[in-house]
């Protein structure tokens, strides 16, 4: 029988598989993650990471280092313009990475109105009913509930958004375009998803005192930080032109096809040990995938999938028969693909799936696992089992102990036996 099989059965089909080929440097997640492009005339403060081996990277600005956060990867080093301003203690960090999809704003359905706020306008909106709005020239904030709308336009006014259900939820937005122009606030009340075809930003966007409140992510159209704008939070924008001109500044994580940044414009890594939005987090699950590969290389492949915002880690074993070590790997991989997603991630939750496949010959059925585990569980065993209060402690003491290993997988198994 496979190894897996004495573990539990359970068959579950995984959406496509999104699979990054090779790690970031000491589990630090960058400023900036760029596939095509970068033309930096601006400042980054942070790690810089291309995705792949001919990403372009351009420009005299300057890149600076923050702790613990690689610099440049080292193909992209060999290939920044002369006179790039780059810290001589830069790390170095291997190429190539898939990036999450965004998929577009959803069409609005039935019958709707444009809605235009100004000086002297009523507050008091049925918004199931509105499509456009546009909200200028007020003194009092004007709070937008979640949902889907069209084009959003801010000037000289002040939008709140967050209007979750429940305070720990992050409310969702979807707008066809957003336009805040000078003068023009979106605040955030709580943690929110917004999703948009394009962003002209002139003003401010998220909280300055928590830029892990905002996960913004673009479909297909530019993002455009004008002079002087202000945007703290994480872009996701992986199709997408980002382009910040003079005096724009950015606190936050950016991801982008192509990004450019003017003399005098900058991106800042916000102060925190862990990134809040989907972007930050998935490349977080990505670094920790590639930490699994190395230490199951040969026993088992570890590609990741991203289901609703929730990532599944899929094992898929190489058996060795007669291996008298199979069992203890089977285990040492169910937990490698734990800490793969909440070592560093802030995702709530997580769906494991081993799957062994035995040889031709023996004409066998595979065998599947499906775990769900919550961050909640993962950090509570971690910790009571190894004794230390700091999670990446924890994580490292386990990982040395095969008796820890064996009873880390027995109790996260035991609801599916």
């Amino acid at each position: 029988m496979c190894v897996l099989a004495h573990l539990s059965m359970r068959i579950v089909f995984i959406a496509t598989v999104l699979a990054a080929t090779v790690p970031l440097l000491d589990g630090a997640t960058p400023t900036v993650v760029v596939r095509d492009r970068l033309d930096n005339f601006g400042k980054i403060s942070g790690g810089v990471r291309a995705t792949k081996v001919e990403t372009e990277i351009r420009g005299t600005g300057q890149l600076t280092e923050s702790a613990r956060r690689p610099l440049v990867s080292a193909d992209a080093a060999a290939r920044l313009s002369p006179g790039t301003s780059v810290e001589p203690t830069a790390a170095v960090a291997p190429a190539e990475m898939l990036l999450p999809g965004v998929f577009a704003p959803r069409a609005l359905v039935g019958a709707r109105r444009p809605l235009v706020l100004g000086p002297g306008a009523r507050a008091s909106v049925d918004w199931t009913e509105v499509s456009d709005c546009s909200v200028e020239g007020r003194s009092a904030p004007v709070t937008l509930p979640s949902g889907s709308y069209r084009n959003l336009i801010v000037r000289d006014a002040t939008v709140v958004l967050g209007a979750a259900s429940r305070a720990e939820e992050s409310a969702r937005y979807e707008f066809s375009s957003l336009v805040v122009g000078s003068g023009g606030r979106v605040e955030l009340s709580g943690p929110v998803t917004l999703v948009c075809g394009g962003l002209d930003l002139a003003g401010s966007l998220g909280e300055a005192s928590n830029p892990g409140r905002l996960d913004l992510r673009v479909s297909r159209g530019t993002v455009i930080l004008r002079e002087r704008a202000r945007l703290f939070g994480e872009i996701l924008a992986p199709e997408s032109l980002v382009t910040l001109e003079a005096g724009a500044r950015v606190v936050g994580l950016v991801v982008a096809a192509r990004l450019g940044l003017a003399a005098g414009s900058e991106i800042e890594s916000p102060s925190v040990d862990r990134i809040a939005g989907f972007a930050g987090s998935y490349l977080a699950v990505q670094e920790g995938a590639a930490i699994a590969r190395a230490r199951l290389v040969h026993h088992f492949g570890v590609s990741t999938a991203f289901v609703d915002d929730i990532p599944q880690v899929v094992l898929n074993e190489t058996p060795v028969p007669g291996d008298p070590a199979a069992q203890h790997r089977a285990k040492e991989a169910i937990f490698e693909a734990c800490a793969a997603v909440f070592a560093q991630s802030r995702f709530p939750r997580a769906s494991i799936l081993a799957s062994t496949t035995a040889p031709a010959r023996e004409r066998a059925a595979r065998t599947d696992l499906k775990l769900s585990v919550t961050a909640a569980q993962f950090e509570h065993l971690a910790r009571s089992l190894s004794g230390r209060t700091e999670l990446a402690a924890a994580i490292e003491a386990i990982r040395g102990n095969p008796l820890l290993v064996n009873l880390f997988a027995l109790e996260v198994t035991r609801s599916v036996r």
